[in-house]
């Protein structure tokens, strides 16, 4: 069914974009769980639903970090700032949220610098998104245990299936 644009409210927390029913349901059903997978079909909205997730949990300060490990391309998708075309977490985010994306000057002493304060800033969700070719480097793999080190962390892999082996 056809989603308006208004939003909506669902067990105590406000969507900045109506979720479909299909959404809202498993928001209801997961959005406090450890862990889980959704293996929905391409294009049913399963970014939508995990920013939900992750805007929900921070707003309970149980998280204070999303990392997000996507294949080259699609990670940036998610914390791009572009009033023209909007990133996912600039659509349906509605928390305050600081965004990283791993390309080039990536891993230079200013951006780590910047990283470093958005990660101590504790009124904006922190968003570091980085490409699975990334994680297989030490450095790749180093900023995402850099960051998440002693801080409440919610991790999510996009596009699973083309992560085929550990």
């Amino acid at each position: 069914p056809a989603r308006p644009d208004a939003a909506a409210t669902l067990d105590g927390y406000a969507f900045k974009t109506r979720p479909y029913d299909h959404q809202a349901r498993v928001f209801s059903a997961t959005k406090d769980l450890p862990a889980y997978a959704y293996f929905w079909e391409m294009g049913t909205g399963k970014t939508k639903a995990v920013i939900d997730t992750a805007c929900h949990l921070f707003l309970k300060g149980e998280i204070t970090l999303l990392v997000v490990v996507a294949p080259n391309g699609v990670h940036s998708q998610w914390v791009r700032l572009d009033d023209e075309d909007p990133g996912e977490m600039q659509k349906h985010a509605p928390v305050p949220w600081v965004g990283f994306a791993n390309g080039a000057g990536f891993w230079g002493k200013r951006r780590m610098a910047a990283l470093s304060e958005a990660l101590a800033d504790p009124t904006r969700l922190c968003v570091v998104a980085v490409n699975i070719e990334a994680c297989s480097t030490d450095k790749g793999a180093s900023i995402i245990k850099r960051a998440a080190m002693g801080r409440k962390t919610m991790m999510v892999v996009d596009e699973s299936h083309a992560i085929k082996s550990p």
